[in-house]
């Protein structure tokens, strides 16, 4: 299987029957995440800056949009991941049920996929903060400060999404292993969903169709 043909695959995925039922809900959950993470982002830049000098306050007032658009855009990756999880593994079920019957999937509780989604979400927001600094520093040097956040995200998606449908099948140890063995190719489908989530409108499909993809690259990596 080629680097971009998961992602292809998925995309028919998404337009079958199922995947259509599932996709426009998680569409509206992603736009509610986006809507959410902008009021978040903002009310925390309005409490942070409490006290500081007027200039400051002017300064980030007439930035304040930018800087919001700049966050939401860091963070949105992680943030929807969460919101659509429920519908992630809807579509997972679909996509393996349609390709891959004789697949049998690891009984996995709602609390367990809940927390799996939410560390990886602390765990991406967390480090997408910590190097908002360096983000900034690249800014003068224009091409660097994107590259720098798609090489970050396209790991941490890459390993987010392959974990999810490896832990579907296979014990810890051996799905860590597995992705170990094929890091390059775990990596090249991070960086491709890392750069769909930067693309207006095309990021609130993402989630949904990163999970189709990497439903087909696990399948036909797994021995």
């Amino acid at each position: 299987m080629t680097l971009l043909e998961p992602f292809t695959r998925a995309r028919h995925d998404l337009w079958s029957p199922a995947g259509r039922n599932i996709l426009w809900r998680s569409l509206g959950l992603s736009v509610m995440a986006f809507v959410v993470l902008a009021i978040a982002v903002q009310y925390g830049i309005d409490h942070v800056t409490t006290g500081w000098a007027r200039w400051v306050q002017t300064l980030l007032d007439l930035l304040g949009g930018l800087t919001t658009l700049v966050l939401v855009w860091i963070l949105f990756p992680a943030v929807a991941t969460f919101f659509v999880g429920a519908m992630i593994d809807s579509l997972i079920d679909a996509v393996e049920r349609e390709h891959y019957p004789a697949a049998t999937a690891r009984a996995q509780s709602a609390a367990a996929a809940l927390w799996h989604g939410a560390r990886f979400a602390l765990f991406a927001i967390a480090l997408n903060l910590l190097l908002l600094p360096l983000y900034i520093a690249l800014l003068f040097v224009p091409p660097l400060a994107p590259v720098a956040f798609l090489l970050v995200n396209g790991y941490l998606v890459g390993r987010e999404y392959f974990d999810m449908i490896a832990s579907r099948h296979l014990d810890p140890a051996i799905a860590h292993a597995l992705r170990k063995s094929y890091r390059g190719r775990v990596y090249v489908a991070g960086l491709v969903l890392a750069v769909l989530f930067t693309v207006p409108v095309v990021n609130l499909f993402a989630p949904m169709l990163g999970a189709a993809a990497m439903v087909h690259l696990f399948h036909s990596l797994r021995p």
